[in-house]
């Protein structure tokens, strides 16, 4: 780069730095009002909504007929095109959709939603760093102004309840000493996400490569495995038809429904028959860039973790939940000291532009131009964090360089 391009970056990170410093209490002001109105009326539509019942894709009313049937032992998956889920989410599940009536499953429901939205806002007050009271304000306001919370909770999905669970479950990992109790708890947590494979799986990585990971991993592994098994007993048909009826079923879903996905892309292409393939090889490199990664802050991991998740199978816009991660990571690199390469402006500048389409109209993101647009942020966001994840190792690597230079000396 050539010093004159230096010199104009320079000038143009000094401006954006000094905007900022100039009208930031005003800046921050008219973004809480915005993403309080937001909130609550977003709040109460999806509240009200999921309390009624009735929404497509309704949770309650899916796996209130599906969990009893199955534990009836009656098909699932060549009864309803719903049915795209694997045997052990039905036995997760059947504490609350198996013994209680409709109407006591759904309060339960709803309960567990107002839990993980409430647990939502306090990890984004506390994990964003935010230091002072408008920035903890904005910081609360960040889960319930989001489209897609109230996407989430209008039909009782279950992002809102899997994500606390996920972000905890690695936090104790990664900020305790290994022990029984924490590994036990840790996996306690990963199990119950592990309710939707599809947005929990990609997390188990970060779990796996933490110090001391492998054995929380093979509680949730061996235990997983005894929940299938218990499932797969109350069905009459036997364990490879049920396998291979699940994924026909996930396969047609997936090559013909959601948004914004790599399924989706393969089969605009008439490439379904690399839909598996694909799939597996994708993981398998965000396992190895998690490996790779694995000394770095636990944010910048899950932050890559939730784009990963959002983009590489079936998913909805409820799913676009998933973004709050990356969001949270960027509000994390604000807060670093400035620097020469402006990381702190762009961070910056990358969680505007997401908050700003988490509250723009719903109907808006409908539209072919603007999915496109935020689909493109949300991989912007996560390279962006990716490169910041890269430049941390580096500097660990060389401060242990000199660190054991030293000691040598």
């Amino acid at each position: 780069m050539s010093a004159a391009q230096q010199s104009r970056d320079g000038n143009l990170l000094y401006s954006i730095r000094s905007f900022w410093s100039r009208h930031r209490g005003k800046a921050l002001g008219l973004a809480i009002g915005v993403m309080a109105v937001m909130a609550v009326r977003r709040t109460a539509q999806g509240f009200s909504r999921v309390a009624v019942g009735g929404i497509r894709g309704d949770v309650a009313d899916i796996f209130h007929d599906l969990v009893p049937r199955w534990f009836g032992g009656q098909p699932v998956y060549a009864y309803s095109y719903l049915a795209v889920h694997p045997p052990a989410t039905y036995a997760i599940l059947w504490p609350v959709f198996g013994t209680l009536d409709i109407d006591a499953a759904r309060a339960v429901w709803i309960a567990l939603l107002t839990g993980g939205l409430a647990w939502l806002m306090y990890i984004s007050v506390v994990e964003t760093l935010a230091s002072s009271a408008q920035e903890r304000v904005f910081a609360a306001l960040m889960p319930p102004c989001m489209y897609a919370t109230l996407l989430t909770v209008s039909s009782g999905q279950f992002g809102v309840v899997i994500l606390p669970l996920l972000i905890c479950a690695l936090i104790l990992l990664k900020r305790n000493a290994p022990s029984w109790r924490r590994d036990i708890l840790s996996g306690a947590l990963l199990l119950l996400a592990l309710v939707k494979p599809t947005v929990a799986a990609p997390f188990v990585w970060i779990a796996l490569v933490l110090p001391g990971g492998i054995r929380p991993v093979m509680i949730v592994f061996l235990a997983y495995a005894a929940l299938t098994i218990l499932a797969l007993t109350f069905q009459p048909t036997d364990a490879a038809r049920l396998f291979h009826e699940w994924q026909e079923r996930s396969h047609v879903l997936a090559s013909t429904a959601g948004s914004a996905n790599l399924h989706r892309l393969l089969a605009r292409f008439a490439s379904e028959r690399w839909l598996m393939p694909v799939s597996f090889a994708a993981f398998a490199a965000l396992g190895w860039w998690t490996y790779r990664s694995r000394t770095a802050d636990v944010w910048l991991l899950l932050g890559v973790a939730a784009v990963f998740a959002r983009v590489w199978t079936y998913h909805r816009q409820y799913d676009d939940i998933l973004i709050l991660l990356p969001a949270i990571a960027l509000f994390r690199l604000t807060k670093r000291a400035s620097s020469n390469d402006g990381v702190e402006v762009l961070a910056g500048l990358l969680l505007a532009s997401i908050i700003a389409t988490w509250v723009a109209p719903i109907w808006l993101h409908y539209h072919v131009i603007v999915a496109r647009t935020t689909t493109l942020l949300w991989l912007a966001a996560g390279g962006f964090i990716a490169l910041q994840t890269r430049k941390e190792m580096l500097r660990l690597k060389k401060s242990a360089v000199g660190t054991d230079f030293r000691a040598a000396g």
